[in-house]
């Protein structure tokens, strides 16, 4: 007789593309038998109904449940595109690549790329692999700034590419989340925040700003020269 042992194999071995439930029945279960034909898994297995069966089933519907259950909770995350082994992995990542995290594996697709401070991830196979990733980089202490989303047919994320705090608009470089040290080009720097340049001025990111020639500096704006004066950009003028 052939066992349902068996079968489960075969369908494991599919990469999840058949009922999981099967599988994992097949896996967890090892003296149950079925005829010789194999299984249509359009229903029920069809074990044989005689006594000897039955009393068997009774005896062992515990294990088999708790067996289940572990086996379950295992397969799923696996069948879902994170693996325990690169062994694991590299049958289910054709033409991919079986990267290592923390204490996993994942499959994905092309590099990543780094523009600025964001750093955009290589195309992961499935959301739950892109999903694992983030957690880790997450507690590594990147900073997210677009979760998993769709790239065809595949996933990936954009975190920080420094770890630390991510700096507010327009800084360069920052104490904290909320308080800029630097502020980008066009912006000058104020109690900690990044504010547009004034009118008239040009901003290098620093704490002041410098008017334009043709103009000077009066309350904390560049107005425009006095008639018959000349203007340098500084706080004052000469007739």
């Amino acid at each position: 007789m052939a066992t349902l042992n068996n079968y489960a194999d075969f369908c494991l071995a599919g990469g999840c593309r058949l009922n999981t439930a099967i599988c994992l029945i097949g896996r967890a279960v090892k003296s149950y038998t079925v005829s010789e034909h194999p299984p249509t898994f359009s229903g029920r297995f069809l074990f044989n109904r005689n006594k000897k069966d039955c009393s068997e089933m009774k005896k062992t519907t515990l294990i088999f449940l708790s067996t289940l259950i572990a086996v379950f909770l295992s397969a799923s995350e696996s069948c879902a595109g994170v693996y325990s082994t690169s062994d694991e992995c590299r049958p289910r990542c054709s033409g991919g690549t079986c990267g290592r995290g923390d204490n996993y594996w994942v499959c994905f697709y092309g590099d990543n790329s780094t523009s600025g401070n964001v750093f955009t991830s290589p195309a992961y196979a499935t959301l739950r692999g892109c999903q694992r990733v983030v957690q880790q980089s997450l507690s590594e202490e990147y900073t997210i700034i677009r979760n998993c989303y769709s790239y065809g047919s595949y996933y990936r994320y954009q975190r920080s590419k420094d770890r630390g705090p991510t700096c507010p608009t327009n800084c360069s470089s920052c104490s904290s989340s909320s308080v800029c040290t630097t502020c980008n080009s066009g912006y000058y720097l104020s109690s900690g925040s990044c504010k547009s340049c004034p009118a008239n001025a040009t901003c290098d990111g620093s704490s002041s700003f410098t008017c334009k020639s043709g103009y000077w500096l009066q309350s904390g704006a560049c107005k425009s020269c006095p008639a018959n004066a000349t203007c340098d950009g500084s706080s004052s003028f000469t007739c």
